[in-house]
């Protein structure tokens, strides 16, 4: 989640898409070597071009299908929004987190102010540390991204290593304005079950640290109770 809302989607479950389609093909190819090699002496001829024909049509929607999903995440950024982006990311590893507001075009200003901005991206990228490396990865066209209006939108996804994150993926909302491009939203995703558990480890340490000096105070103040309570019942019997 971020300051944005909604969910982010990933970026890379397209490739699951790749590979349905290439099992579709895988599929087709196989059914035509098998057709020709023992059932094309068996069915009418008008049945055998028929099914040739559709197998063929599968093949070629196959192939097209490829062709423009791996247009579509192309990996690189014309240069006005190249331009764009090296200006934020430049100020976001300055931590000018205000100054990046400048490069929100005026009718996406109308959603949030720069307070609400500064602190939205803030929140995503302090917590990272410096950058050590970063590499950009995929670029493709989407209609709706967090809770952005529904519009067209240039994703350009980076994969980012940080100080305090090895492995992070930064997500960069462009959207055409004036000037060329401008830019519409920013988000860090990365890999949380290791910060979890280590906190769920440093809590269950804490816990287990109190009850171990609640159960030593216990044992020590009843160890001084028997001791003060021994000499009154030997006065009592003598």
């Amino acid at each position: 989640m971020s300051f944005f809302g909604g969910r982010l989607k990933d970026p890379d479950r397209s490739v699951y898409g790749d590979c349905f389609f290439v099992l579709i093909r895988g599929c087709a190819v196989y059914f035509l070597r098998f057709f020709r090699e023992h059932l094309s002496g068996h069915i009418d001829k008008s049945i055998t071009m028929a099914l040739k024909k559709l197998s063929v049509c599968i093949i070629m929607i196959t192939c097209l299908t490829l062709s423009g999903s791996a247009l579509a995440r192309d990996k690189t950024l014309s240069e006005a929004a190249e331009r764009v982006s090296r200006s934020f990311l430049q100020m976001m590893d300055q931590g000018l987190y205000k100054q990046t507001y400048s490069l929100v075009p005026p009718r996406l200003r109308q959603i949030r102010t720069e307070r609400q901005w500064a602190n939205g991206v803030s929140s995503e990228r302090e917590s990272m540390g410096d950058v050590k490396s970063r590499r950009l990865v995929k670029v493709e066209e989407a209609e709706n991204f967090l809770n952005l209006p529904k519009g067209k939108y240039l994703l350009a996804v980076y994969e980012t290593g940080f100080t305090k994150q090895d492995k992070a993926t930064e997500i960069m909302a462009l959207v055409r304005s004036e000037n060329g491009y401008g830019l519409a939203a920013y988000k860090v995703s990365y890999n949380k079950w290791p910060q979890a558990l280590y906190i769920i480890g440093n809590g269950l340490f804490v816990v287990f640290f109190i009850m171990s000096l609640l159960a030593f105070v216990t044992w020590a103040m009843g160890k001084i109770f028997r001791k003060v309570e021994s000499p009154n019942k030997k006065e009592k019997v003598s």
